[in-house]
């Protein structure tokens, strides 16, 4: 059970993998305010941004989210292409971050995995902060947050560091990193299947964002199973 409301989840969990995303930020964040119209759901809460999680019913509702908010209501998570479309036409936007949602099927057996591998540190933080290629969209404070909060896979080698994947705000996979000098020894691919392990005995379904030119990434998860959901994108307004 999250922290919404218990009818609010229910009308969320009738389309789970449409709102996948929703549901798991606010499986760990208290909502900071909720917005109903009819079957469209809003809900904003906060991580690193308060962010808003939209689930529309109609695509006109988003007009009505937009006379409902103000102008620190600028963070919107896992808007589709047609929200996008509507906010570009209206707005212009300080950033927006766009991937590939994926997930994978309840049916996909994983492979074994020889190595040996165990679990992402609080004190590991600054390390993997330093070594992100996302610090425009992240913060060492974030990392930790997700490191307490959610399941994650470490590689260690010689009292280093080599490898990791952890889960976001929203419970997503994510943050898979290899440093260069330890790449092309099967890390990633050992990360990701034991992290899916965790979620999967967590009893969630395991998903992750990919953006399209990350072509590694997305053969990797891909040839784990993971199947294309949709295209997802977070945006910072200027309002």
């Amino acid at each position: 059970m999250g922290m919404l409301p218990a009818e609010i989840e229910t009308m969320l969990k009738v389309q789970p993998l449409a709102n996948i995303s929703m549901l798991g930020f606010f499986s760990k964040h208290k909502p900071l305010r909720i917005l109903q119209y009819g079957e469209s759901i809003m809900a904003k809460g906060k991580s690193d941004e308060s962010w808003w999680y939209l689930s529309l019913k109609s695509l006109n509702d988003f007009d009505w989210f937009l006379e409902q908010t103000d102008v620190e209501d600028r963070f919107l998570a896992t808007i589709d292409d047609n929200i996008l479309a509507k906010v570009k036409k209206k707005y212009t936007c300080k950033w927006v971050l766009s991937c590939q949602r994926l997930y994978l099927p309840d049916e996909v057996k994983l492979p074994e995995i020889y190595m040996a591998v165990t679990d992402v540190l609080k004190s590991d933080a600054e390390h993997i902060y330093s070594n992100s290629n996302y610090k425009t969209y992240t913060s060492v404070e974030y990392i930790q947050e997700q490191i307490s909060q959610g399941p994650s896979s470490a590689c260690r080698i010689d009292d280093v560091l080599a490898g990791w994947v952890l889960t976001h705000d929203d419970c997503a996979m994510g943050m898979l990193h290899v440093l260069d000098v330890y790449r092309r020894k099967g890390i990633a691919n050992a990360l990701v299947i034991d992290l899916i392990r965790k979620i999967r005995a967590l009893g969630q379904i395991p998903f992750t964002y990919v953006e399209t030119t990350n072509e590694a990434s997305m053969t990797l998860v891909k040839g784990l199973g993971f199947v294309v959901d949709r295209p997802i994108h977070w945006v910072n307004i200027d309002r």
